[in-house]
């Protein structure tokens, strides 16, 4: 976990893997936004899996064009690349300064 914020500036933790799963969902669905076949066929899978309830672990391997989606869009926009860490101390890297609270890429 890591803050968002320092905790003496009322910072809460965050879940690194909440954080990585938002952004991967988050370029899918632009990703599928673009081409309307693709909606369809990922809807009528999810809707033949899943009988309208909500998708859990176990139906993965069930949804093969949807577990390709997510695939690519790891392959295309790995989450991990553009997240930003806070720094917590003063620390100097590859010869640079970074200040407690920095924002490093």
């Amino acid at each position: 976990m890591f803050l968002a914020k320092p905790a003496s500036a009322g910072g809460a933790p965050i879940d690194l893997f909440e954080e990585t799963t938002a952004l991967t969902l988050a370029w899918a669905l632009y990703l599928c936004a673009f081409d309307p076949k693709v909606q369809t066929k990922t809807r009528l899978e999810a809707r033949e899996v899943l009988n309208g309830r909500t998708a859990t672990a176990q139906d993965v391997k069930n949804l093969p064009y949807i577990r390709q989606i997510v695939g690519e869009t790891l392959h295309l926009y790995p989450p991990a690349a553009f997240l930003a860490r806070t720094a917590q101390n003063n620390d100097i890297f590859l010869d640079r300064e970074i200040k407690a609270r920095d924002k490093v890429m």
